[in-house]
Order: C-alpha cells, then sequence, then structure tokens
C-alpha cells in the first residue's frame, strides 16, 4: 500500500538532466531494457521516492521507516551544519527503530517540507549514556537525559548524492516523526 501523502509531492532540486546509476527496474519489477546506461530524468518528471532510491540500489524488501527529524529545542540547521544531526537521530526516547532494517531520514524544512539527509542500516541500540559524544553539543547532556535509547545507525554511502537534493511535502503527515515506508 503506497502513502499517499509521503508520495504526492517530491521534487529533485540542483540535479542534473542525466544521472549516472543503473537503469531502474519497471513498475513490475522486471529490469528495464536498454543499454544499462545513465538514466535520463526530464527535469518536469515527478517521482516516487522509493522509485528515486530504487536506482541507487535501495532494498524495499528490507523493513524502512521514513523519519522527518524536527525539534522545538534544536534547529536542523544548526545541527546539520555542526555535522550533529547524524548523532542527533540515534537519540531517541521512544523505541522507534526496534525491528527496523533501515531508515529513510529527512530534516524538517518548514511547515510540511522535509531535505532528504539518508538512508541508515539499523545496526541495534545501546543506552543513551554509552551514545556518540560530541565535543561542543550543546544538546547532548539533554539528549542523553530524555532519551532512552541510543541507536547504532549506518549510513548507506549510496546515497549520499540525494542529501539536501531531494525535497518533499509530507501534507497533513508532517505531524507524525516516523511513518512506515511500505508501497
Amino acid at each position: 500500500m503506497k502513502c499517499p501523502t509521503m508520495f504526492a509531492m517530491l521534487w529533485l532540486t540542483n540535479l542534473d538532466s542525466t544521472v549516472a546509476m543503473p537503469r531502474p527496474p519497471d513498475r513490475t519489477g522486471e529490469a528495464v531494457s536498454g543499454d544499462g546506461g545513465p538514466v535520463t530524468i526530464p527535469s518536469a518528471m515527478i517521482l516516487g521516492l522509493i522509485d528515486i532510491l530504487k536506482m541507487a540500489g535501495f532494498d524495499e524488501r528490507k523493513t524502512a521507516k521514513l523519519v522527518r527529524h524536527q525539534s522545538r529545542y534544536d534547529s536542523m540547521e544548526e545541527l546539520r551544519r555542526n555535522d550533529w544531526l547524524e548523532v542527533y537521530q540515534s537519540y531517541q526516547a521512544r523505541s522507534v527503530f526496534h525491528g527496523i532494517e533501515q531508515i529513510i531520514s529527512f530534516y524538517g524544512l518548514s511547515t510540511n517540507r522535509a531535505g532528504f539527509y539518508g538512508v541508515y542500516r539499523v545496526q541495534g541500540h545501546k543506552s543513551p549514556n554509552d551514545g556518540a559524544d560530541l565535543p561542543g553539543c550543546p544538546s547532548l547532556t539533554r539528549w542523553r537525559n530524555d532519551c532512552r535509547f541510543f541507536y547504532i545507525l549506518d549510513r548507506d554511502k549510496r546515497f549520499d548524492d540525494f542529501r539536501d537534493r531531494i525535497i518533499i511535502d509530507w501534507g497533513r503527515a508532517a505531524l507524525s516523526l516516523a511513518s512506515k515506508a511500505q508501497e
């Protein structure tokens, strides 16, 4: 089942018209015939998020969650600017990533829009007191005190080219921090 609010509005920003990736499978899951060369994506074409990620090797058979990070205490821009967002997303108050193999991570830009941050493999969890240290981060103590889990997340570098280049409109789903990624 597709989540309509997740796939309704999706923009690729700052992409050349040619994306050097293997050809994606068609809608039936069969490989598309052709020369196997780069895929040309017209600038006005709108694709589903999973369709785009599959071009870079996303395995939709693994359990996944779409996550939109937003905080009333921390600025997403400051977390990104200081390279703290990756650690920030590992600290969680609830067991939101238990039983999940991968997360598709976004950061809030405005009320409904979010920027793509990456795909992360969930490797397990531990106590927040044993979580990563961030020298100079004023929020680290609060995260450790307020959270019950520190998730060990491994960034999948195959999706780094999409970081900050996919913008998604979550619609009313922006109120929810995590949604299962299912078609």
